[in-house]
């Protein structure tokens, strides 16, 4: 009978051992799925704008290799952009310039939240070449100079907020000029043309661009004060915080200097590669990039 008892108690104590063993490999598991954030992807927002390159291609390069999100690009228009953070098709939009993309946001209340700025001091205005007549000083004198001009406005895609506001421009100040819409790229290359033929043209200018770093340029002055000095926010679509908390957050944290946009522009316009570039800027900037991983 005391083997018999022995051999039960033996029993029970290995029975005891497999639970405890399946209820602590149960729990080991429930908590590394509640630990372990799930791999997701994550839609930018990309317009071919150059001001779009550097916080994109940077951002995308973070969340990858710490958050291990995957993050696709969607190429659009300005226009479709906004509609897909509203809609939800488009989680990030790096380049939201916040004055001139007043009204994109607006037409997106309640669907689309912005997640702070990324860089201010954005001069925005038509300009000119240096070696043009000096009398060109201002967007009020541009009537007495239209043959000088052509009567045209060299500007980029009619969906971005530069266009629209030209419109207004040349409405306000009763202008007898043309607005002719294309693509930064285009406009670039009538510049380009223009100041190697040391040719007279009228066009739009912004910071942050190559453009005056390559050339001598004149921006105009604008006494009505439509032209205002713009900062570029990150836009999300709302659901961003709860679809990758751990990047939305990133994202609120993210800034960079205006400086370290257009060096990246001049570089990558010379023939840089855009991952390359974010690479290099991630390696060569560990305090900025602690600060934007919040790990300071």
């Amino acid at each position: 009978m005391r083997k018999k008892s022995e051999r039960n108690k033996s029993m029970y104590r290995k029975l005891l051992s497999i639970v405890a063993l399946i209820i602590a490999s149960l729990w080991l598991a429930a908590c590394a799925g509640q630990s372990a954030p799930q791999s997701t992807t994550i839609t930018f927002g990309f317009t071919p704008w150059t001001t779009t390159y550097p916080g994109t291609y940077i951002a995308k390069e973070l969340i990858e290799e710490h958050y291990g999100h995957q993050v696709k690009l969607q190429d659009a228009d300005v226009g479709v952009i906004y509609q897909g953070l509203g809609g939800g098709s488009i989680d990030v939009f790096m380049d939201n310039w916040h004055l001139l993309h007043a009204d994109q946001m607006a037409s997106q209340e309640g669907k689309v939240e912005d997640l702070g700025r990324i860089y201010g001091d954005a001069i925005l205005g038509w300009g000119v070449p240096a070696y043009v007549d000096e009398g060109v000083q201002s967007i009020s004198d541009l009537n007495q100079y239209r043959q000088l001009f052509d009567g045209k406005v060299v500007g980029i895609d009619p969906g971005a907020g530069m266009s629209r506001t030209s419109e207004e421009i040349i409405s306000s100040y009763g202008l007898d000029y043309e607005y002719v819409a294309s693509s930064e790229a285009a406009m670039l290359t009538a510049v380009d043309k223009a100041f190697k033929a040391q040719e007279p043209i009228l066009f739009l200018v912004y910071r942050p661009h190559s453009m005056f770093v390559k050339y001598d340029i004149r921006v105009l002055e604008d006494p009505k004060g439509i032209w205002e000095t713009d900062e570029v926010h990150v836009v999300a679509n709302v659901e961003l915080k709860d679809k990758a908390p751990e990047v939305y957050e990133m994202l609120k944290r993210f800034e960079i200097p205006i400086e370290d946009y257009e060096a990246w522009i001049a570089a990558q316009e010379d023939g840089a590669n855009p991952e390359d570039l974010a690479r290099q800027w991630i390696e060569e900037h560990p305090e900025e990039v602690a600060q934007i991983l919040g790990r300071q």
